[in-house]
């Protein structure tokens, strides 16, 4: 069995924040198809960079 962590920020280098319903969109239509044994999304806090040091939401 493999192991594999995917870490998504969820903020945009404008400011503004990906959206509940575009992230899951993206995980029905990309990751689902990637991970096919299934998988599990779990929501998080962290800090960022681009450029300099942001609060994150993120998805694991």
């Amino acid at each position: 069995m493999t192991k594999t962590k995917l870490y998504f920020g969820l903020s945009k280098p404008d400011g503004s924040r990906v959206s509940e319903g575009s992230f899951q969109a993206f995980a029905d239509t990309v990751i689902a198809k990637i991970v096919t044994e299934g998988s599990t999304i779990i929501k998080g806090n962290g800090w960022g960079t681009m450029g300099n040091w942001f609060w994150n939401r993120q998805k694991f």
